[in-house]
């Protein structure tokens, strides 16, 4: 088998009818599946069931009650950052269990590629550390004057009189 598919997210909007929603990737597990409606993640068969692990086409998540028209339904592969592969020295070449270790790098490497999608980032030229401060009570993050860093102010620091 080889990963054939850049996808390991998908998304639909609710109708407040339709109770089947289908995931076009592999996963291994029921449990790497995440499921979320409007961002509060769901439990499995508590919220919903689902079907296939382990074929390439993926499967159906079938949630118990309809999400609401206009609920946003997210379901992204999530596996576990580990290396399953174990190869005996000097025992024959097991191709299909590379091939199977290969995909399940393929597959993390799509998970993080999702995430970093979703992260602040900053143009190529760029020196500015992106660190966060430590918070302070009634404090906000704001560039230092020279632009290169965060740190916490108040309105105060800024001249400002709070009503």
């Amino acid at each position: 088998m080889t990963v054939h598919k850049n996808t390991s997210k998908v998304s639909y909007v609710g109708n407040g009818v339709q109770t089947q929603y289908k995931y076009s990737f592999k996963i291994y597990s029921f449990d790497n599946l995440q499921v979320y409606v409007d961002e509060v993640q769901q439990v499995l068969d508590t919220d919903y069931t689902m079907t296939n692990t382990g074929t390439e086409d993926g499967g159906t998540v079938t949630f118990m009650i309809a999400p609401v028209n206009g609920a946003l339904i997210v379901m992204e592969r999530s596996l576990t950052y580990q290396q399953l592969l174990d190869l005996i020295a000097y025992d024959k070449f097991p191709a299909e269990s590379v091939v199977g270790g290969l995909d399940y790098l393929c597959m993390l490497i799509q998970q993080n590629e999702s995430a970093i999608a979703r992260s602040i980032t900053l143009p190529i030229g760029s020196d500015a550390d992106l660190t966060f401060p430590p918070p302070g009570a009634g404090e906000f993050i704001k560039y230092t004057n020279d632009g290169k860093a965060l740190e916490t102010s108040d309105l105060t620091n800024l001249g400002v009189t709070v009503i």
